[in-house]
């Protein structure tokens, strides 16, 4: 089973390349790399474009508790539904499916299957085309359905909670809180909006309070693993700021840059 987003385009041997890895190898699932594509006409990759990656291809077995936290931590499989072929019965058999009738859908389904994937081959080529629209979803401004990041993310906590993963991987599902939840939801307030909603930063102060309350002790904040901006935003989840306070400090992310 694949995914292809309506704007976005394949390289002609898309499905044969990954077809002929997943079945010799028996693989749940390949992915691919992507190019950020600006073209107005579908082109496809030349000898000359065609740049071999200079990263190895990776075979992922999960077989263990460790090794599964290690490669949802790192993200190796993404949660974007294109760029992959997966064997149908991972998502039939697990109830694998898109949050309905809301955006930001992938982080959803893609953190679901992250948890039931016990083999994958990332392979390193570049076969997917992401068109750059500036009127896709993501990009258009001032819309009220960017809150539907949060909507999601509830849901999936609550998914997960339900399906028993907070018991093994609950460090690694809160350290994933933080960068699919808190940290774009931060981006989307500042970048997305002509002026940073207050309302918005104050529901997602409630989610994370409500979700994540002791963060600061998960391990891998612990280890350092965020960076100072990072770390503040974050900080300004648990212990909110005033209205005045958050339009300066948001102007001021945007001058610096995330």
């Amino acid at each position: 089973m694949a995914f292809i987003d309506s704007d976005d385009w394949v390289e002609k041997n898309y499905f044969e390349a990954m077809y002929e890895i997943a079945t010799t190898g028996n693989y749940d699932l390949v992915q691919c790399e992507y190019v950020r594509d600006s073209s107005e006409n579908l082109v496809y990759n030349t000898p000359e474009t065609d740049t071999p990656c200079s990263d190895k291809d990776i075979v992922i077995k999960i077989d263990d508790v460790g090794k599964r936290k290690e490669v949802f931590h790192k993200k190796l499989i993404t949660n974007t539904p294109p760029l992959k072929l997966i064997r149908k019965s991972i998502l039939t058999e697990n109830s694998i499916f898109f949050s309905e009738g809301i955006a930001y859908e992938d982080s959803y389904w893609g953190i679901l299957l992250n948890m039931y994937v016990n083999s994958a081959y990332l392979l390193k080529k570049p076969l997917y085309h992401y068109y750059i629209n500036q009127s896709s979803t993501v990009l258009t401004k001032n819309q009220l359905y960017h809150v539907d990041l949060l909507t999601n993310q509830i849901l999936i906590w609550n998914e997960l909670e339900k399906r028993g993963f907070m018991k093994d991987f609950r460090d690694e599902i809160e350290i994933e809180y933080v960068y699919s939840c808190a940290l774009i939801f931060w981006k989307m307030i500042i970048y997305r909006y002509d002026v940073p909603p207050y309302s918005l930063y104050r529901l997602l102060c409630a989610v994370v309070q409500d979700h994540i309350p002791n963060i600061f002790d998960n391990p891998y904040i612990q280890k350092g693993e965020l960076s100072e901006i990072h770390f503040l935003l974050l900080k300004s989840c648990l212990h909110h700021m005033s209205k005045d306070e958050f339009l300066g400090f948001s102007e001021n992310v945007r001058k610096i840059g995330l």
